[in-house]
């Protein structure tokens, strides 16, 4: 039997638990946030990633039927009564708001919606393959990021709060 690491846990799953506890992950960080709700309709743009393949299975499982999304081609222009959806999984997350503080970019991230948030790189290419799913790799996050995260193991979930207050006050004050 194979065993599934958590780099967010630090624990081993079996391809079950790994699973259940990831979807767990994801559906406790949706409805805490209100990240998403059936009545609004959301828009992706596809690429050929691993991670955008995870998310539309993530939202076809979950939501069954009952949910609006419209995938969109790179270029194409996305009408304004759509919300935008990121495939970004956490390291991902973490760097590009990490990056409007140490490059100066607009807030304008903190705007997009990330249902994918509250899962790790590996965690994303793990479940990737438990669910044979293919497509170009994900990018790797900050290197900041990655080397606090390993000499201390709760940096990714600090950050993960501390971006999740700063979106609320953004949006907050708009």
């Amino acid at each position: 039997m194979k065993a599934y690491f958590s780099d967010f846990t630090q624990k081993t799953y079996t391809a079950q638990e790994f699973t259940k506890m990831l979807e767990r992950r994801i559906r406790k960080d949706w409805r805490t946030h209100k990240l998403l709700q059936t009545s609004k309709k959301y828009a992706l743009i596809e690429t050929p990633t691993i991670s955008t393949a995870l998310l539309k299975k993530f939202l076809e499982k979950i939501f069954v039927g009952r949910f609006s999304l419209t995938l969109f081609l790179p270029k194409e222009n996305i009408p304004e009564r759509f919300e935008l959806l990121s495939d970004d999984c956490l390291d991902t997350y973490l760097s590009s708001r990490l990056n409007v503080f140490l490059q100066k970019k607009p807030f304008e991230v903190f705007q997009m919606k990330t249902p994918l948030r509250s899962i790790t790189k590996k965690e994303c290419e793990q479940l990737a393959k438990l669910w044979h799913i293919t497509g170009k790799d994900i990018p790797d996050g900050h290197e900041i990021i990655h080397h606090l995260h390993e000499k201390y193991n709760q940096t990714k979930q600090s950050m993960l709060k501390s971006f999740l207050h700063i979106e609320e006050t953004v949006n907050f004050s708009k």
